[in-house]
């Protein structure tokens, strides 16, 4: 391997070059390929795993890395904090309380995934070109629109009908000067953007999408302190959810290109509770679509979904799920405290303490109080205007069977003559045609939204306005 003339540079003895060749090999093996992407299976339980992409890059000289959780459709989560030292990395991810440490060996990085106060043994290894491939097929939403529009899309703003703060939202409307017959679309649980993004689905810019191209105006906004509206989210009841769409419909009434009698609401889970409590009190409220909206209490709403999540995650005792739940909802409802709570739920054996303190928190806050204090009756009983209700019967947020049932029964004893209660074979809770209709299969299909269930909502209101 080696001649004389590469042995004897200035007296140096030869063992020294081939000493010094041998560390310059190792410490070149030993450095590691940080700027990669890198893939691994996060084992929750025997049940369920989890599929994530860490992307680690350098740019002026520092390290930035980012978390796809792929399962669950959440890409591109950033780490607030990312250390490199030798073979040792350590990344922790604050916007959803993550933390990993790892230690690079061989052509792994191994370690421990920290969160919500458990800890999870994670490899991470190069990304195959498979799962690259995998990921771009079920990443693919083919239906989301892309401009030019055949319509007008327009920037508002308008503002809270009690208190101060402003709302920002898109209304798309038909080309011409109307006045158009309008739609306002009003979103489900936790703080969501106009699109109501979710697993990079974006189904209230797909439904606006459709019913434009109808002949509809649509306006979807951001949820108060979400995106570009103002105002604070977290502490809100149910109820002063409602004041949010009143908003909106106020601010519609007031343009010259809106028909002011024909300005109706579609809401989606629970949209499909604070649209009907607004509508309840506004008769001028033309129009009330439910999309998975509540035609139960929210006591008996709450106990079964989170059964029903429980089976889904490989639990087997679904009745002991749904008694305990109901229980601390019916405790929520009569406004029980964090503590009261917190002793409930550790008397589950083995109990998680993490999980324990959020679900704790959610039934002992101003909106858990307001939710399972819910009634149906008392205010779809009041709607006189049409009113479509439809789920999907793969649901497993809001079962279809029972949430339909109890809603026809309220409807028969009113006067309304104009509603249509229909439950929708094999769609899940976002009206996705699905397998099972479980949670973690809402990022791996690539249909955003059923087009029969478009189609259906289009003719609905096409026939009436």
């Amino acid at each position: 391997m080696f001649n004389k003339s590469m042995c004897k540079h200035k007296g140096t003895p030869t063992w020294l070059f081939i000493v010094l060749l041998i560390l310059w090999v190792s410490d070149a093996k030993a450095q590691t390929n940080w700027t990669q992407d890198w893939s691994g299976k996060l084992n929750i339980s025997s049940e369920m795993s989890l599929t994530l992409v860490l992307h680690i890059k350098q740019k002026e000289g520092q390290y930035l890395a980012s978390l796809d959780s792929v399962d669950q459709g959440a890409m591109g989560i950033p780490a607030s904090k990312v250390k490199i030292e030798n073979n040792d990395l350590v990344l922790e991810f604050s916007n959803i309380g993550a933390q990993f440490k790892g230690e690079h060996s061989g052509t792994k990085i191994n370690g421990t995934f920290h969160q919500g106060g458990q800890k999870f043994p994670l490899s991470f290894a190069p990304i195959s070109q498979e799962l690259k491939q995998q990921i771009s097929k079920t990443s693919s939403r083919p239906q989301e629109p892309k401009a030019p529009y055949p319509y007008l899309e327009e920037e508002v703003n308008y503002s809270h009908v009690e208190q101060k703060f402003t709302f920002a939202g898109t209304l798309t409307k038909p080309k011409g000067e109307g006045p158009f017959a309008a739609a306002i679309l009003v979103s489900g649980s936790g703080p969501q953007d106009r699109d109501s993004n979710i697993m990079n689905h974006k189904p209230f810019k797909l439904l606006a999408d459709h019913l434009t191209r109808l002949g509809f105006a649509v306006l979807r906004s951001d949820d108060r302190g979400t995106g570009q509206s103002k105002g604070t989210f977290s502490g809100t009841t149910i109820n002063e959810f409602s004041y949010d769409v009143e908003s909106a419909f106020n601010y519609l009434s007031t343009r010259s290109d809106i028909n002011p009698s024909h300005i109706g609401l579609i809401g989606h889970s629970e949209g499909g509770i604070t649209a009907p409590l607004f509508a309840a009190r506004q008769p001028k409220v033309a129009f009330v679509i439910m999309l998975a909206g509540l035609g139960v209490p929210g006591t008996e709403l709450w106990a079964t979904q989170q059964k029903e999540l429980g089976l889904a995650a490989g639990l087997s005792d679904g009745k002991a799920i749904y008694d305990m739940q109901l229980k601390a909802a019916q405790m929520s409802k009569n406004k029980a405290s964090f503590d009261e709570l917190v002793a409930l739920f550790n008397t589950i054996p083995n109990a998680n303490k993490a999980l324990i303190d959020t679900m704790a928190k959610m039934l002992s806050s101003p909106w858990g109080h307001s939710f399972m204090a819910y009634q149906p009756k008392n205010v779809l009983s009041k709607l006189k205007m049409p009113l479509l209700a439809i789920n999907g019967d793969l649901d497993i947020q809001v079962k279809a069977k029972d949430n339909l049932d109890s809603l026809r029964k309220i409807m028969l004893q009113t006067k309304n003559k104009d509603v249509t209660i229909s439950s929708l074979p094999g769609l899940n809770h976002l009206f996705q045609r699905a397998k099972t209709g479980y949670i973690n299969e809402y990022a791996k299909i690539t249909e955003t939204m059923d087009p029969n269930t478009l189609k259906l909502i289009g003719q609905w209101l096409t026939n009436r306005f």
